[in-house]
Parts: structure tokens; sequence; C-alpha cells
């Protein structure tokens, strides 16, 4: 048997932290076209502020979601359907998280602000941001704290109710929506834009292309209460309906099912 020397490895000296982080954000809450102040505040547990400590943010935006509280039968945002999660056709096969850093440094209380920008989005959803800041004292040693943000694309919500997702191709649907504000309650007198498409494929110059086909199209003003609109399919498939609205800012929301109607192809997931 050949001989195997020891190989002695240095330990790392482990040193009890000497400050703490924190991280927090402005009062919400908060919509695209706007900002929010996020702060890191790095203290000595002895007492005092850490100053002039090399400061990073990680700044994550990724699609989020919201639902006005007392409407749970409706839905918000943009609902995607068993048969397509997953598929090499659906939108959450691409990512959608974005990160970004910066750079900055605690001051003389030892703390340090980042301002951040929100932009609006397409489709316009909620996003979801995570501000991460790491401290990093003149020892090198670095500690993180984070704190979390939701973007609303507008001041106020579109939901839609359907009895079911699969419905016969000779049955009309019927759609129930409702406009609220975030705390849930109704908002009266928006117009609300519904489409219906059904969606198809074709094979164009090389590639798989999705089509929107039969569109049908329907207006009507929100009120206290649900309204309603109502479509009848012309061929079995898949469907696709989009709610949208418009706040008193001109933002924009919408949301969006999917709806099979028989007599097409069966859906599968890939």
């Amino acid at each position: 048997t050949g001989f195997r020397p020891l190989v002695a490895h240095r330990m790392q000296e482990f040193r009890r932290p000497e400050y703490e982080v924190k991280a927090s954000a402005d009062a919400g809450p908060f919509f695209v076209d706007g900002f929010a102040n996020a702060t890191v505040v790095a203290t000595y547990y002895a007492g005092g502020g850490l100053p002039n400590a090399d400061v990073t943010w990680n700044v994550t935006s990724q699609k989020g979601s919201f639902q006005p509280p007392n409407w749970d039968d409706f839905t918000f945002g943009i609902w995607e359907p068993w048969w397509r999660m997953g598929s090499v056709w659906g939108r959450f096969t691409r990512s959608d998280v974005r990160v970004e850093t910066f750079q900055g440094q605690t001051d003389a209380a030892g703390q340090h602000t980042l301002r951040i920008d929100f932009s609006p989005n397409d489709p316009p959803q909620p996003t979801s941001v995570t501000a991460q800041a790491t401290v990093m004292d003149v020892n090198r040693q670095a500690w993180a704290a984070s704190t979390n943000i939701l973007v609303h694309p507008a001041a106020w919500y579109v939901g839609l109710r359907l009895e079911r997702t699969f419905v016969e191709r000779d049955k009309p649907i019927l759609v129930d929506a409702i406009v609220t504000d975030l705390d849930g309650k109704p908002v009266s007198d928006r117009p609300i834009e519904m489409r219906l498409v059904r969606l198809d494929w074709s094979y164009k110059q090389g590639e798989w292309v999705q089509e929107e086909l039969d569109e049908q199209t329907c207006s009507v003003g929100s009120a206290g209460k649900p309204v309603r609109c109502t479509f009848q399919p012309k061929q079995g498939g898949e469907h696709r309906l989009t709610a949208t609205i418009t706040d008193a800012q001109g933002r924009r929301n919408l949301t969006q099912v999917t709806i099979w109607v028989s007599g097409g192809a069966q859906p599968r997931s890939n």
C-alpha cells in the first residue's frame, strides 16, 4: 500500500461579529413610475454606528402577485392553466428575474440609503423587489440584510370570475368582472375592456408562431358589484381572455385567464 502523507489544513479563525446590519424601506404602497428608498444601518454591538464601511446592494426584481382582500373567488393577474405549466410554449419558461448591483459607503451614523426607481412593465403586473445590502468592515467581515417591496402597476385592480375554465363549444362564456382599490373596495364607473381570442400555432419561416384568431370584445363599466360580459366561442380549442383597466393616473392593470373550449385538439404539457 502506498503512503499517504497527512495534509494540514489551516482553519479560519472564527470571530464573533462586532456589529449588526438591518435593512428597511419606506412605507408603501409603491407604484410604477415612482420610487422607494431602501436604507441599511450598521451598528456596533457596543454602541454607535459603523462609519465609512463599504456597502454592496443587490436589487432583484421579478414577477409578483397581489390579491385584493374579500374577492377570493376572483382571479387577479395572469393565470396559467395546468396544461401550460412547464410547457415549452409557456410564458413562465423564460426567466423574468432581473438583478442590479450598486456600491456605496455608510455615513458617520453607519447608514446608507439607496433610491430605487420603478419602471412600468409589460404586461402591467405587480413586481416583487428585494434589496439586499452587504456591509463590510475594515477587518473584511461582511454581514447582510434585506428588505422586500411590492410594486403595483396601478392603484386599481381588475378581477375576473368564471364558473369554469373548461366549457362546451355551444355554451356561452359568462364572465363577471370587478374593479377594486388595494383595500378591496369596489371602484365604480371605470371602463373595463375585455378581449377573447382563440390561440393557434402555425409554422412560418422556419419557426412556430402563435396566432390570435376569432377576436371578440366587450366593454362594460365597473360598479359597486360585479358586472358581466358574455362571449360565444366560434371554435373549440385554447382561448385567452384579457380584461384591462386604467386608473386615474393613466396606469394600466390587466387580468388574463386561459379557457379551453371543447371541440379542439386536447391540451397537453410538453
